[in-house]
């Protein structure tokens, strides 16, 4: 793969996985590999690894395409008896996935910068950091709907769950430790995109100091996605939302505008569309990367307000971007952008014209190959 005749050429079977929004991922990607004018194939996740393993036999690609190192997670070897090369773009961190090992011949790119020394660690040498993205035929202007025209609305999970009340029990901390542990989280919750060594200050988790680093870099993971799932219910009530999402909504947020879960293919644009503010928050394992949403919203003419991450000003222009480190400024960004439409507006279309020009799975697949071609 050494010129881009030979690229031109390269065959790409890409696995399309299991979960919400791997397989979407995976196959947006596929498409965009098409229309790149490379040999694409795709292979659904029905069957599992069985599947996975006859079409690779069947069609002897040069590429596996994966999310998440899907299948390679457990066993990096396990395609070595095909001479293959396996590509993967990790939307998730690879810590919590349980990355152990990762053979140095695949191609590893990351979503987040902040993982690529775990990618590295495992193996993963010359990980590159790799943005997500939106898809501008799924998330586009015309997709607007009237039932969705909210002043506000926020689409997604609560995210809430015992993940961090388990992790913390079992390091059976005394009441000292417990009360600093929470101390922290709501430091967090209070100031999203804070950095978590700077909320922890003042109550530093000295509590883990006898721990190993893994321990330490777990909790840490566990505090920060509590805090942010916190956040994300306190502050879409805060700022009256329209809520779409899970039923657990409901008891999260009682009296909130809580309302029924769409399909993110067909529905969510429509909302983005149609709706005057999106809000977005991150999950607490994007250390600095933005997710999806910071994409799909300008893509389809809408205008997102957002909790705030590094890679916003990386891949956007100041003017392009509107976020929040409280629930004060969020209230206060809420209030200038429903009042100031035309401002709003001209922002939403600076942000569009970015995604559309620089943020697509065209935008993607293209450094992909200029990586392989290498």
């Amino acid at each position: 793969m050494g010129t881009e005749a030979e690229a031109e050429t390269v065959k790409i079977l890409t696995f399309a996985g299991e979960g919400v929004i791997a397989p979407t991922i995976a196959k947006k990607t596929h498409e965009a590999f098409a229309r790149a004018g490379v040999e694409a194939v795709l292979c659904e996740h029905k069957g599992g690894r069985l599947r996975l393993f006859d079409a690779i036999e069947a069609e002897r690609p040069d590429v596996l395409f994966t999310i998440d190192y899907m299948i390679s997670r457990g066993d990096p070897a396990r395609f070595d008896k095909w001479p293959l090369r396996h590509a993967t773009w990790w939307t998730d961190h690879p810590f919590l996935l349980g990355l152990k090992q990762a053979n140095p011949r695949d191609l590893h790119f990351s979503a987040d910068e902040h993982w690529l020394p775990f990618i590295e660690a495992a193996g993963g040498a010359g990980a590159e950091w790799l943005p997500l993205c939106a898809d501008p035929e799924t998330f586009r202007p015309e997709a607007a709907e009237p039932r969705f025209a909210h002043a506000v609305s926020f689409l997604g999970n609560t995210r809430l769950n015992s993940d961090f009340e388990n992790y913390t029990r079992s390091l059976r901390l005394n009441e000292r430790a417990q009360y600093a542990a929470r101390r922290i989280v709501e430091e967090l919750r209070d100031n999203p995109g804070r950095a978590y060594e700077d909320a922890a200050m003042g109550e530093w988790p000295w509590f883990l100091d006898a721990m190993d680093e893994g321990v330490k870099y777990g909790w840490k993971l566990q505090a920060l996605e509590r805090a942010a799932a916190e956040t994300r219910v306190g502050f879409s009530a805060a700022a009256g939302a329209a809520i779409y999402g899970e039923a657990k909504w409901r008891q999260a947020v009682p009296g909130a505008d809580c309302r029924e879960a769409l399909n993110p293919d067909t529905e969510a644009p429509a909302l983005y569309a149609a709706s005057e503010i999106s809000l977005n928050f991150h999950a607490g394992q994007m250390i600095t990367a933005c997710n999806q949403r910071v994409f799909d919203v300008p893509a389809a003419g809408g205008f997102v307000l957002s909790d705030y991450r590094q890679d916003m000003g990386r891949l956007f222009a100041e003017d392009e971007y509107a976020t929040f480190g409280n629930v004060y400024e969020m209230k206060e960004q809420i209030a200038r952008y429903l009042t100031d439409v035309g401002d709003r507006r001209a922002m939403a279309e600076r942000a569009r014209e970015r995604v559309l020009g620089e943020h697509t799975y065209d935008s993607r697949v293209k450094k992909m190959l200029e990586a392989l071609r290498r």
